[in-house]
């Protein structure tokens, strides 16, 4: 479905800003003060707040199984599938296939030049 009106509708990946968002924002903007770096109101906008929250799932996941079986991947994607804690986008659990369970979007719809 196109509109026949100029513009677009999308979608994004909901731009959480709990205690957990702020919390990390606080010691990534910390760090990037030690390297001289200026001091960012929100992460950017490339879906970060997912990236991160990946990265702390994988960790999770690695350190749940034992050293030699680090390299098993389905042993790693059972821990995974079986997360649950609360990320910087928010809420992270996954379904049985390894999806982001209740993933959540924002919508929007740009027109003319304006939201």
């Amino acid at each position: 479905w196109i509109s026949r009106k100029p513009g677009f509708i999308g979608f994004t990946p909901y731009r959480n800003r709990d205690r957990h968002y702020q919390q990390f924002l606080q010691r990534f903007n910390e760090a990037r003060v030690l390297s001289g770096l200026e001091q960012l109101e929100n992460l950017p906008d490339f879906a970060s707040e997912h990236v991160v929250d990946a990265l702390l799932a994988l960790t999770m996941g690695l350190s749940a199984v034992s050293p030699e079986n680090r390299r098993n991947g389905t042993e790693i994607m059972k821990k995974i599938i079986g997360l649950e804690f609360n990320g910087v986008s928010g809420p992270v659990s996954f379904t049985p296939e390894g999806d982001r369970k209740d993933a959540v979007y924002s919508i929007f719809n740009f027109y003319e030049d304006d939201w």
